[in-house]
């Protein structure tokens, strides 16, 4: 804005004068502003109107983090490729080279900086729900991400920026080094430590192998338009998020919005698109090194090695980039367009991005699955087999086959009895964080929450698997198992994002399995409870398995719960037909209990222990009775839970640091003791809850007031007063 003030007012004042007179003139124009503003009583912006801005502001801010990474680098490295060319490589040169990277650094950390005050600044006022519910903006969807992969807790406004910044950086870093990695100039690497902005992961690796270096001035084109795709692409997809974002907040009820934006959208895109294409064919014919058929070429390690396969492979880099840059800038923006706009989605891409799909298609590509908006939507993450894993049983070992294995889930069954009316319904809390909770309905796939419940729970995906049981690892809480009825033990070591199997359904008879568990000091020793095979245990944290000896017991075959005694390495095992066995040598021998000599302990559905907190087991049997152990699980006795009333104990939970204090489900209701059994006195759950069957319960480590329950109608309830009162937090599922 021009100074229209100096050349009237400066000649007339001194230095000093100046500054403070226009200091005061600043002021008083502010307070005209202002005070028509406050005189009408104007009100104040709306949530709406708080979150619309946040967004563009984080936008912009990913926009400017990004373009001036890229400018910023390209200049350092060109300095450096001057100073490689024949007859520059000089001492002075290279001087000159290094002063401009220092330029570059100072440059990128000033923008960085910059932005996380302006996102801190717009976004701090955003109420909380309305910054990270999935309804929102949707950040809850990347506390796990930001934290495994940078260490950042996103937790406000701070959080986000950081977390943004971080992966601009990196990904912006990524796209120039598999550019480079064409020209190839001896320099490259110097200029990149001295250019290093504090990216705390390598993103990807340099392309190689697929192009030969390019001549100086076709690597400078090619790098150019990569970086200009990159960008153009970003831009679209803000606008086409931004559109989205504001039908769903003022027009949530107007179909037609939505049809108007994906069409602008769509169309966006493809101009992107077609022009990139042409720069693409223009470079390549000019390059001299034009590759047929070249929009077929996807980045594989077997592409040809020819500098078209590169061109398309970078440019592919570039457009999955901008779709991940826009997650982290508008997490639900980017999920309402890419459910809308088929561009969106682009193949080949190794990036977890949400889409938002009523009715999803059979062949949704793997990285772009995973929910995060309504409640109805659907979803199935990838599930990658692991690595060649080696699966040992006892006494034969059998290897992985050489093919690829094809996961087939058994479809859950229609209930026939009681017992199976409580399949696919699973609720654990995570140990290190009892604000994070994971459930399990079946038919609807897997959900987390990281707010205790207070916000609405996110869709992890895996709806064509049952899940019966979950087990969390207490030491990196990011790593959990899935028990599954059909595809045996699945892993996550993302919080639950992606899943991949671990082999366990290759051992015959394995692959459904009811109750797992990890050894509380080795969480990397697991047991899973099948049925058909016994316990199959894996030492090293499902890449391999075996068979234990329970499997030629009577009835050991059919296993439905676990639990740990207070030895690191005494294992029961409660079975349908046997009551229980217990083993001291982490299943490698096994004996028999008591539990099957008493009436109606043959057939146990559920256990519960705390190996804090002494040798006291609890069982819940079919017949509705509730057993006690006080050594471990060897000798067994009846509580008075049965005469309390009638009903089945499927789940059952001990009190951390309180063994004196359990909780016991009877069908629909959830009932307290607070001497080990001795007496039994009913929660207000059935009251709240209606007619269900309380299938899971869940007690936090260090909180000894809370309480989880969840049902096989799909919900979950908290009580925060030991089971007096009850909340029901089932939103999202």
């Amino acid at each position: 804005m021009p100074d229209l003030w100096s050349p009237l007012v400066r000649p007339h004042l001194s230095s000093s004068s100046w500054s403070l007179g226009r200091t005061a003139i600043l002021a008083v124009a502010l307070a005209l502003l202002i005070a028509p503003r406050a005189a009408t009583g104007a009100e104040p912006p709306s949530e709406a109107d708080q979150t619309l801005s946040c967004q563009l502001v984080l936008k912009r801010a990913g926009e400017r983090i990004v373009s001036t990474h890229l400018k910023s680098t390209r200049a350092c490295l060109a300095a450096w490729d001057r100073c490689d060319a024949v007859g520059r490589d000089t001492p002075r040169c290279f001087a000159r080279a290094t002063r401009t990277c220092e330029r570059a650094r100072r440059r990128i950390t000033r923008e960085r900086a910059r932005r996380q005050r302006t996102i801190v600044t717009a976004c701090d006022t955003v109420a909380d729900a309305a910054l990270r519910d999935n309804r929102g903006l949707g950040f809850d969807m990347l506390v796990d991400t930001c934290r495994e992969r940078y260490d950042i807790t996103v937790a406000d406004a701070e959080g986000i920026g950081v977390c943004l910044t971080a992966q601009h950086t990196c990904d912006a870093r990524a796209i120039l080094d598999a550019t480079r990695s064409l020209a190839s100039p001896a320099a490259t690497s110097v200029a990149r430590n001295l250019l290093d902005t504090g990216c705390p992961i390598p993103r990807n690796e340099p392309v190689t192998g697929i192009g030969p270096p390019l001549a100086p001035k076709c690597a400078r084109d090619l790098e150019r338009l990569v970086a200009d795709t990159l960008l153009k692409r970003l831009r679209g997809l803000q606008g086409c998020g931004t559109r989205f974002h504001r039908c769903r907040l003022a027009s949530p009820d107007d179909p037609a919005c939505e049809a108007r934006a994906a069409a602008h959208c769509g169309a966006a895109l493809e101009r992107i698109t077609r022009r990139s294409d042409a720069k693409r064919d223009a470079l390549l014919a000019r390059c001299g090194t034009a590759t047929e058929n070249a929009a077929a070429i996807t980045c594989d390690e077997g592409t040809d090695a020819t500098v078209g396969n590169a061109a398309v492979c970078l440019l592919e880099r570039a457009a999955c980039a901008a779709s991940e840059l826009l997650q982290f800038e508008t997490p639900r923006g980017h999920a309402l367009t890419a459910a809308a706009v088929e561009s969106v989605r682009v193949a080949g891409c190794d990036l977890v991005l949400p889409t938002i799909r009523p009715t999803p298609p059979a062949d949704l590509p793997n990285e772009f699955e995973g929910v995060v908006d309504a409640p109805t939507a659907t979803t199935t993450p990838a599930i990658a087999p692991p690595a060649t894993p080696t699966i040992a049983t006892s006494p034969q070992t059998l290897s992985t086959p050489t093919s690829e294995p094809t996961i087939t889930p058994t479809p859950s069954p229609t209930p026939t009895t009681t017992i199976d009316a409580c399949l696919g319904y699973a609720l654990a809390i995570d140990p290190k964080n009892p604000s994070t909770l994971y459930t399990s309905v079946r038919g609807r796939g897997v959900f987390k929450n990281t707010t205790a419940g207070r916000a609405p729970w996110i869709p992890l995906g895996l709806t064509n698997v049952v899940v019966n049981a979950f087990a969390i690892n207490p030491i990196s809480p990011t790593t959990l198992f899935a028990a599954t009825e059909g595809a045996g033990v699945l892993r996550s070591i993302t919080g639950g994002t992606r899943w991949e199997t671990t082999g366990l359904f290759a051992i015959t008879n394995a692959d459904r399995v009811r109750a797992l568990i990890l050894e509380p000091t080795a969480p990397d020793v697991v047991y899973a409870g099948t049925h058909g095979a016994g316990i199959v245990r894996s030492t090293t944290s499902g890449a391999s398995w075996q068979v234990t000896a329970l499997f030629s017991f009577p009835g050991g075959k059919f296993v439905r719960s676990l639990a740990f005694g207070p030895g690191a390495t005494t294992v029961v095992a409660g079975v349908a037909d046997g009551g229980t066995y217990r083993s001291r040598s982490r299943g490698n021998s096994w004996e028999f209990t008591s539990l099957a000599t008493l009436p109606g302990g043959r057939a146990v559905l559920s256990l519960a222990s705390n190996p804090r907190t002494g040798n006291v087991v609890y069982a819940g049997a079919e017949n509705g009775d509730l057993f006690r152990s006080v050594d471990d699980g060897n000798a067994w006795s009846a509580t008075n839970f049965k005469a309390f009333g009638n009903g089945q104990p499927r789940a059952l939970a001990v009190v951390p640091n309180e063994a004196a204090i359990v909780y016991a489900s009877r069908d629909g209701d959830v009932e307290r003791s607070v001497n080990r059994g001795g007496t039994w006195q009913t929660t207000s759950f059935a009251a709240r809850a209606g007619t269900t069957l309380v299938c899971a319960l869940a007690v936090a480590r260090d909180d000894v007031q809370t309480l989880y329950a969840a049902t096989n109608s799909g919900r979950v309830f908290s009580s925060s007063d030991r089971g007096a009162t009850w909340r029901d937090i089932s939103a999202g599922l």
